[in-house]
C-alpha cells in the first residue's frame, strides 16, 4: 500500500461492512474509519501505533437496492412529465425531492437551478434516497439568515452529490445563507454529502444542527466560505455521533472578513459536544479564526493539513479530551499572523472529559507563535514523533490558566509524555523573544475554593529523546510557576527529561504562590560486563544507586492504555544480554537513565552513581558521573560504555568455518559470520573464527550480494566447532 502523500488524497473506499469499532484508552470508540495503511509502525512496549488509511463505511452501502426508481432532471423539463427519462425529465430539483421515496436515485442534469431544495423524505438502511448531479449542476439560492439556504435536508439516509451550491445573501454581506443545512431537532441521520463544490456569500458552508448527522458522511467537498465556519457541527449534550469529515478542500472565511471570530473556523464543533468524530485528509486552506476546532469524546484527527492560511488563533483545536490526533500537517504560516497563535493546541475551560490525548506523528513546518501548547485542565497526554521545523517562536508550551478566570477548581496540566520531539527554532522575527520549551504551572488544587494549596496534587510531565537545533537567543528550557489570568502563580511538579541534546534551564518565580517543582535531566546508560579475559558475562544483575537515595534511575516504558497514573517508572537494577551490555532504550522496560542534575529554584543539584555488577557470588562496582557528552542521537546505539570487570572467568570454545561460492567452490572474503552479538569477517581464503561462551547459537552468514545462511551450532569448553557455509 502506498503512502499517503500530502499534496494528493487517496480517491476515498466505500465498504458495506458495517459499524466498525476501536479501542481507545479501555473505551469502546466507534468510528468510521478503519485503521491500516500508510505502511508505518511504531512498537513500544508491546504497543502497536500504526498509521492511517481512511475507509468510511456507510450504513447502507453494499446493500442490494429493491424496486428503485431512477428519475432525471433538466433545465428545461417540464414538473408535469413522468421524469424517467432524459425526454421526460423534470424540471425542478425539488419536485423530484416531493416525489422520491426510499431507493430512489434522482440525477440533476447540468444547469443553472435556481431554487430551494428541501428534502423531507427518507430512504432506509438498505434504500437511500440519492441526488446525483451529473456535470457538476448548480443550484443557486438567495435568502436571509442561516436557517436558509440552497439545500436543506430534514430526512435521513440521503445522499447528495456531484453539485455546484451557491448561496447569496439578500444584503450580500451578512444574513449568513448556508449552503447545505440539516434542519434543527430533525433527527436526519445517515447523510452522504460528497464531491459537491459549495460557496456561501457570508454564511456556512455545511451546518448540521442540533440532534441531526448521526452516522453521516462529509467527503470531497470543496468548500469556500465568505465569514463562516467551512463545516458546523451545533448540537448540545453530546447528541452528534459518529460522523466522518473526509478529504474536504475548505476555504473559510477566506477573505478574513471576519478575522478572529470564532464561528470563521474551517471546521468547528460549536457546544463541543460531538462525539466519535472522524476527521481525516482534509485541507484547511484558509480560515478566519481556527483550521479545526473540535470538542467532545472519542475522536479521530488523521492526516489533514492546515496552512497557509488555514488560520489565525489555532490550526488544529482539541477543547476536551479522549481523542487522537494523528499524522497532521501545519505549514507555510503567514509572516504577519500573530506570534501567539498555536498550530497545535490543547486547552480551555474545565471540563470532566478533559484528559487522555494522544498526538503521535505531527509535524509543524515553516511557522510562527507556538508550535503546540498543551494547556489548562489536561489530564494526561502523550505526544510521540513531533516535529518543528524551521518555527520561529515557542515550539512547546505545557501549563494552564488559573482560578481567576473560572469559578471552579481547575486542573492544570495532569501528567504527560513527551516521546521522540524534534525542534528547529528561530527567534521569531518580531516581538518578544521565546523559550523553545515552556513548561508552567504543573499540578492540581483540589479544594473546593481553590485556595488551599495544601490540597495540590503535584504533577509530572516527562520528555524522552529531544533534539533541539536552531538559532535562537533564550535559554532551551524554562520552567517557572507563571499563571495566565491569575493573581496566583503555583508550579507544583517535575519534569524529567531523558537523552536531550540542550540542558540550559532558566527558572522564574512569580512571588504571588508557590514553586516546589524541579527538571532533573537524565542521559541513558551503557553498562558491559565482562570477565578477566574479556570475554561478555550475560545475565549479570547492574544496579545504580545515586549520591542522593531521593534520586532514582527512570526506564522509558510509559504506558500507552490504560494512561498513566504516573509518567515512567523507576528501575534500580537491570540485567546484561548476551553481549554483556545492558539494554538499550528499545527495550523500554529495561533500559535505564541515570540522572546528571536536578536544577529547582534554589539552585542546581549533580549527582554521581555507583553502578554495581553482581553475578554467581562475584561483584565489582564502579561510580560514574554522567554529563552532556551521553546524549545519543541515535538512542539505540551503545555510547560512553561503562566496562565492568568481575574476577571470574567464563568457559568458552571457539566457533570457526569458511564460506565458499556454492556455484565456483571459490573462498568469499569480507562475509560476515555473526551470533547473539559476535561476529567475524572472513579473510581472503574465506576462514571466520570466533570465540564464545559456550552454548547453543544460530549462525548466519552474510554479504552484499549474496543470500544469507544461518545454520545452528553448539559450542563446548576450550574445544573448537565447525560450521561451514556454501
Amino acid at each position: 500500500m502506498a503512502d499517503f502523500q500530502s499534496d494528493t488524497h487517496p480517491s476515498l473506499q466505500i465498504e458495506g461492512e458495517g459499524m466498525k469499532t476501536k479501542t481507545m484508552n479501555n473505551k469502546s470508540m466507534k468510528t468510521k474509519n478503519i485503521e491500516e495503511g500508510r505502511e508505518k509502525e511504531h512498537s513500544r512496549d508491546g504497543h502497536l501505533f500504526s498509521g492511517v488509511r481512511l475507509v468510511v463505511v456507510l450504513l447502507f452501502a453494499g446493500v442490494d437496492v429493491a424496486s428503485a426508481a431512477i428519475y432525471y432532471v433538466l433545465p428545461y423539463g417540464n414538473d408535469s412529465n413522468d421524469g424517467l427519462s432524459l425526454d421526460t425529465a423534470w424540471a425542478t430539483i425539488q419536485h423530484a425531492a416531493d416525489t422520491v421515496t426510499a431507493g430512489d436515485t434522482v440525477k440533476v442534469q447540468a444547469g443553472t437551478y435556481n431554487e430551494q431544495v428541501t428534502i423531507s423524505s427518507s430512504g432506509t438502511a438498505g434504500n437511500p434516497i440519492i441526488f446525483q448531479g451529473e456535470g457538476m449542476p448548480t443550484i443557486t439560492h438567495t435568502g436571509t439568515g442561516y436557517t436558509d439556504g440552497p439545500v436543506i435536508i430534514s430526512g435521513s439516509y440521503i445522499t447528495f452529490t456531484g453539485f455546484n451550491i451557491k448561496a447569496y445573501d439578500t444584503d450580500h454581506d451578512s444574513s449568513h445563507v448556508v449552503g447545505v443545512r440539516l434542519v434543527y431537532d430533525s433527527g436526519a441521520s445517515n447523510i452522504n454529502i460528497s464531491d459537491n463544490y459549495i460557496w456561501t456569500e457570508s454564511g456556512y458552508g455545511i451546518l448540521f444542527q442540533k440532534r441531526t448527522g448521526n452516522d453521516s458522511v462529509i467527503s470531497n467537498n470543496e468548500i469556500h466560505t465568505g465569514h463562516r465556519a467551512g463545516i458546523l457541527l451545533s448540537s448540545p449534550d453530546y447528541t452528534q455521533e459518529n460522523i466522518s469529515i473526509i478529504n474536504n478542500t475548505i476555504y473559510a472565511d477566506e477573505n478574513f472578513q471576519h478575522r478572529d471570530w470564532t464561528d470563521a473556523s474551517g471546521i468547528w464543533t460549536y457546544y463541543g459536544t460531538a462525539r466519535y468524530l472522524n476527521i481525516s485528509y482534509n485541507k484547511i486552506l484558509a480560515a478566519g479564526y481556527t483550521g479545526i476546532k473540535i470538542g467532545g469524546l472519542n475522536h479521530t484527527i488523521a492526516y489533514n493539513e492546515v496552512g497557509p492560511k488555514g488560520f489565525v488563533h489555532n490550526a488544529i483545536e482539541i477543547t476536551q479530551g479522549e481523542t487522537e490526533l494523528i499524522g497532521n500537517r501545519v505549514y507555510d504560516t503567514d509572516l504577519n499572523w500573530p506570534t501567539q497563535v498555536n498550530a497545535f493546541y490543547s486547552a480551555g475551560v474545565a471540563q470532566e472529559y478533559r484528559k487522555n490525548l494522544i498526538l503521535r506523528d505531527n509535524v509543524v513546518e515553516n511557522s510562527r507563535g507556538r508550535a503546540l501548547s498543551i494547556g489548562a485542565d489536561e489530564h494526561h497526554f502523550i505526544v510521540e514523533n513531533f516535529k518543528a521545523i524551521n518555527f520561529k517562536g515557542r515550539a512547546i508550551q505545557v501549563g494552564g490558566v488559573e482560578e481567576d478566570q473560572y469559578p471552579w477548581p481547575v486542573r492544570i496540566t495532569g501528567n504527560g509524555i513527551f516521546y521522540n520531539i524534534t525542534l528547529d527554532v528561530y527567534d521569531p522575527d518580531s516581538g518578544y523573544l521565546q523559550y523553545p520549551i515552556d513548561i508552567i504551572s504543573l499540578g492540581e488544587c483540589t479544594s473546593d475554593d481553590h485556595t488551599d494549596w495544601n490540597a495540590y496534587i503535584p504533577s509530572d510531565v516527562t520528555f524522552i529523546d529531544v533534539s533541539v537545533t536552531g538559532n535562537y537567543t533564550l535559554e532551551t528550557w524554562s520552567v517557572s510557576n507563571y499563571v495566565a489570568y491569575s493573581s496566583n502563580h503555583h508550579f507544583e511538579g517535575t519534569v524529567h527529561v531523558i537523552n536531550s541534546n540542550k540542558d540550559d534551564v532558566h527558572m522564574r518565580k512569580y512571588p504571588e504562590g508557590t514553586f516546589n517543582g524541579s527538571i532533573i535531566f537524565y542521559y541513558y546508560a551503557d553498562v558491559k560486563v565482562v570477565d578477566a579475559n574479556g570475554n561478555p558475562i550475560e545475565g549479570t544483575k547492574v544496579s545504580f544507586a545515586a549520591n542522593d537515595s531521593t534520586i532514582k534511575p527512570k526506564n522509558t516504558n510509559y504506558t500507552y492504555v490504560p494512561f498513566p497514573d504516573g509518567v515512567t517508572q523507576d528501575i534500580e537494577y537491570t540485567y546484561t544480554g548476551s553481549d554483556g551490555h545492558t539494554p538499550l532504550p528499545s527495550d523500554t522496560s529495561n533500559t535505564v537513565a541515570i540522572a546528571d542534575f536536578k536544577k529547582d529554584i534554589n539552585g542546581t543539584y549533580y549527582y554521581t552513581w555507583t553502578i554495581t555488577a553482581e553475578k554467581d557470588g562475584y561483584s565489582n562496582s564502579t561510580t560514574v558521573d554522567p554529563d552532556p557528552s551521553w546524549y545519543r542521537s541515535d538512542p539505540n546505539t551503545y555510547q560512553n560504555t561503562v566496562t565492568i570487570v568481575l574476577p571470574t572467568t567464563i568457559d568458552t570454545g571457539t566457533l570457526t568455518g569458511t564460506v565458499t561460492d556454492k556455484d565456483t567452490g571459490a573462498p568469499i572474503e569480507g562475509a560476515v559470520v555473526s551470533t547473539n552479538g559476535y561476529s567475524n569477517t572472513t579473510d581472503d581464503s574465506g576462514n571466520y573464527s570466533i570465540t564464545l561462551p559456550t552454548g547453543n547459537y544460530t549462525v548466519t552468514a552474510s554479504k552484499t550480494g549474496y543470500q544469507s545462511q544461518s545454520k545452528s551450532a553448539e559450542v563446548f569448553e576450550n574445544r573448537t566447532t565447525e560450521v561451514n557455509f556454501t
